[in-house]
């Protein structure tokens, strides 16, 4: 009886671990969402309107609540869980230091009048925002400090506009990794590392809510 070739027994080896880690992450990614949505119903149950939730395939989450603070009129949260039921891109990840990720992002009463850009010197996301600015787009660093780095355009005294939001946001968002502000629109994005689900969500509303006043009446 011959024996099986090492190629053929590396092959089988090589699909059960790959059908080992979709299993895996599967089941960790499922609880990960369902802790999720607990977490969103428990922190907007008290409000008037209605949080919608929608999961999108195996990692990720959209939570929607409409007028979740007097000041807000419709937050957006997107969570991206990390890519656990395939193993290779799993750890891709890891290497590149990436993991689950929390957007949120705020509709204000009025679009913003500034171009503003923060982001966590520590954070991958952060930092690759921070790239796609060009110089050739009017954008300048305005502040290199040591936790987070602020650039703008077209906007009066960026550097404290961004200290204000910093203040705002800091410590009541965990991990803030990224702040955006466009000119022009009505929205403001948030990064941050997914918190765990004890993570009361009241303070993050409060200091998205004070980001938002900064906004409406501080910025020409």
């Amino acid at each position: 009886m011959g024996t099986t070739p090492p190629g053929t027994v590396l092959a089988i080896g090589l699909s059960l671990l790959m059908v080992a880690g979709y299993v895996w992450g599967s089941s960790v990614n499922r609880r990960l969402r369902w802790s999720l949505t607990r977490w969103a119903r428990q922190a907007f149950r008290d409000l008037p309107d209605d949080a919608t939730i929608q999961t999108f395939g195996t990692s990720g989450v959209l939570i929607r609540q409409p007028h979740p603070r007097p000041d807000i009129l419709d937050l957006q949260m997107t969570v991206l869980l990390e890519p656990r039921e395939v193993t290779p891109l799993w750890l891709w990840h890891r290497l590149r230091g990436r993991q689950d990720f929390a957007v949120l992002r705020i509709t204000l009463r009025n679009p913003a009048r500034a171009d503003l850009e923060i982001a966590a010197r520590e954070s991958a996301f952060g930092q690759a925002a921070m790239r796609a600015l060009t110089e050739a787009d009017g954008w300048r660093v305005v502040d290199r400090g040591q936790t987070f780095t602020i650039a703008a355009r077209r906007t009066q005294e960026p550097e404290e506009l961004g200290k204000d939001l910093l203040r705002s946001l800091t410590p009541a968002v965990p991990g803030l990794a990224q702040v955006s502000v466009r000119r022009g629109t009505a929205a403001v994005q948030v990064g941050l590392p997914l918190p765990p689900p004890e993570t009361p969500l009241g303070p993050i509303l409060d200091g998205l809510a004070a980001v938002a006043r900064r906004l409406e009446g501080g910025t020409r």
